[in-house]
């Protein structure tokens, strides 16, 4: 087995407090370690707080899944 075998069998949970339409710092981080991460995994979902339809547009367009939940504190 080579390395892209193993490769294609991890998957990834982020759990984030800050992700778009948050921008700067860790936001932008996450997003472009999401990027980057993508083609090298079997599959990848993020998870980040819901702050309303300002993030469902962008949610749709974007490639990596994004679960959206209700966080008290923001």
């Amino acid at each position: 087995m080579n390395s892209s075998d193993q490769k294609s069998r991890i998957s990834i949970v982020r759990v984030v407090l800050y992700f778009y339409p948050f921008e700067g710092g860790y936001s932008n981080h996450v997003r472009e370690l999401s990027e980057k991460m993508n083609p090298y995994l079997k599959s990848q979902i993020i998870i980040a707080p819901d702050v309303g339809s300002v993030s469902k547009k962008f949610d749709k367009r974007y490639p990596i899944t994004i679960i959206r939940v209700k966080y008290p504190c923001i």
